[in-house]
C-alpha cells in the first residue's frame, strides 16, 4: 500500500469519528506512530433512465459532492458511511430543505430533533411515496436478486453507526451471514418498515430487518424515490445505481474519543481490494 498524503478534514455527522475513535490534534508524528485503522469506501454509480435536466445535475454536485463520468447520463458519488432510500431519506430530504428555508430556526440540537420528530408523525398519518418501496426497486447483491419483505426503506451500510448513531444490523450473530466490520470488503443490506420501527432502532428497541451482505449491489429503480448517501438526499428519478467497492481506502490512527475532525491518510491500494 502506498500512503499518498495527509488531510486535516471533518468527518460526516461524526459518523465516522464515532465508529473509530478519533481525537483532534495530532502531530505527524502521531499520525506515524499510530496504529492504522482500515476504512472501505465505496462508489455509487447512478444512470438515470432519461437524461437529467441541468438544474438537476447541478444541484446533485452541490448537495452530494457528485461527480461527472464520460457518459453524460451518470453520476458517481463516493460513500464512507451508507446509502439509503426510501422513507429514512424521504425525513431526512424533509428536514434539509425545511433547514435550507430558514437556517436561523436551526440553531438547537433540541429544536431539530423535534421538527424531526413532528415530521416522523406527518409521514405516519398521511401515506408516503414510500409505502410500496418493496414493489418499486429490484436489488441484486452479488448478482442474487433479493425477496423484498413489505418495506418502506432499505439502508446500505459500510459502517455500523446510522442516523443519531444507532445501529440498524445488530449485534446478534447469525449464522447466516459473516460479523461485519468497516474493512471486510462487505455491505449490510438493511429494511424498515416505516416511521415507527425507525424509532425503535434509533432507540435502540430493534434492529432492521436483515436483508442480505455482499460486495456488489445493484438497484433498480421503477420510479421516483428519495435516496441518500452521507446523509445527502434527494429525489433520484428511476434508473440504475449500482454500489460497488472503490480502490482508495481510508486509514487513520488509532485514539481515545470521538471528535469532529482528525487526519486522515488515503490509501491507493492499487488493486480495489
Amino acid at each position: 500500500m502506498i500512503a499518498s498524503r495527509y488531510a486535516k478534514r471533518p468527518t460526516k455527522g461524526l459518523q465516522i469519528g464515532k465508529l473509530l475513535e478519533l481525537v483532534t490534534s495530532l502531530s505527524p508524528r502521531d499520525v506515524v506512530e499510530a496504529e492504522e485503522i482500515r476504512l472501505d469506501r465505496w462508489t455509487v454509480v447512478i444512470k438515470p433512465d432519461q437524461v437529467e435536466s441541468d438544474a438537476q445535475k447541478k444541484q446533485l454536485q452541490i448537495e452530494a459532492n457528485a461527480c461527472n463520468t464520460n457518459e453524460d447520463t451518470s453520476r458517481i458519488f463516493v460513500m464512507n458511511n451508507y446509502f439509503g432510500l426510501g422513507i429514512d431519506a424521504d425525513l431526512n430530504l424533509d428536514f434539509h430543505l425545511a433547514r435550507e428555508e430558514n437556517p436561523a430556526k436551526f440553531n438547537s440540537r433540541i429544536h431539530n430533533k423535534s421538527v424531526y420528530f413532528k415530521m416522523g408523525l406527518r409521514k405516519m398519518v398521511n401515506q408516503t411515496k414510500c409505502k410500496d418501496l418493496h414493489q418499486n426497486v429490484l436489488i441484486e447483491v452479488d448478482g442474487r436478486q433479493l425477496d423484498l419483505p413489505p418495506i418502506e426503506g432499505i439502508i446500505i451500510l459500510n459502517i455500523l453507526s446510522w442516523g443519531a448513531g444507532a445501529n440498524p444490523w445488530g449485534m446478534e450473530k447469525d449464522e447466516a451471514f459473516a460479523k461485519p466490520t468497516h474493512y471486510d470488503g462487505l455491505l449490510e443490506v438493511v429494511g424498515v418498515t416505516g416511521v415507527v420501527h425507525m424509532g425503535q432502532i434509533f432507540s435502540g428497541l430493534r434492529t432492521g430487518t436483515r436483508l442480505a451482505q455482499g460486495g456488489h449491489i445493484r438497484i433498480t429503480l421503477k420510479s421516483d424515490i428519495p435516496v441518500q448517501v452521507d446523509g445527502e438526499p434527494w429525489i433520484q428519478s428511476p434508473g440504475q445505481i449500482v454500489v460497488l467497492r472503490s480502490a482508495l481506502k481510508v486509514t487513520s490512527p488509532l485514539c481515545l474519543s470521538p471528535i469532529t475532525s482528525t487526519f486522515w491518510r488515503f490509501v491507493d491500494t492499487g488493486d480495489g481490494s
